[in-house]
């Protein structure tokens, strides 16, 4: 772990703690080695308070044009991003998130594609399946709440929690069908985990 890495981890955690009464539920979910965390996305916040709920490194697609600002993309990428070029297939980034789970790092994924505009969960879209099962890792569904709606959380009128459940294994997914019939049985099963995780932490 970088020594950038570290010290935002623990400014992050230690300002979200204090000023918004910030919690992480199923830290010990997290297992070791590879693994896609899969998240519910609702702020540009997500990222950087999902990271700073794992003690371990966690690596981030970005989109490329926020690369285009030589601070801003030398600062995320010293935090472990790396660009992505949204709305065409990207192979650069692709071959990357393969190599960083084949080398046992975690890399956090949005299914749902884009931000929810009124924080409701959206259908899940197959990438996610397709490079669970690309690279053989097991995904961990996560869900993150109040991110969005951080002057709520100040005054306690929200809650701002993030999530982790048990990791959903691939073995259950790799017999029964051709290819886009198994990617949307996984992604079906790791939506629904997304959203009864999310109800869970949004009553904690």
């Amino acid at each position: 772990m970088s020594v950038q890495y570290r010290i935002s981890q623990l400014l992050i955690s230690s300002t979200a703690r204090m000023i918004f009464g910030w919690r992480v539920i199923g830290r010990d979910n997290i297992p070791e080695g590879g693994a896609l965390i899969a998240s519910n996305h609702i702020s540009a916040l997500d990222p950087p308070l999902i990271g700073s709920a794992i003690r371990r490194d966690m690596y981030f697609f970005a989109k490329i044009e926020l690369f285009r600002n030589f601070l801003f993309g030398a600062l995320i990428k010293s935090v472990n991003a790396f660009p992505v070029r949204r709305g065409e297939a990207d192979r650069q980034s692709w071959k990357m998130a393969q190599s960083l789970l084949r080398a046992g790092k975690l890399l956090l994924f949005f299914p749902e594609g884009t931000r929810s505009k009124d924080g409701r969960l959206q259908p899940g879209k197959p990438g996610m399946a397709r490079l669970a099962f690309a690279t053989g890792v097991p995904v961990v569904p996560a869900a993150i709440s109040g991110s969005n709606r951080l002057r709520d959380v100040f005054f306690r009128r929200a809650k701002l929690r993030v999530g982790f459940a048990k990791p959903v294994s691939l073995s259950d997914f790799e017999s029964g069908g051709d290819d886009d019939t198994r990617f949307d049985r996984l992604t079906q099963a790791v939506m629904a985990e997304i959203g009864r995780l999310k109800a869970e932490v949004d009553a904690i």
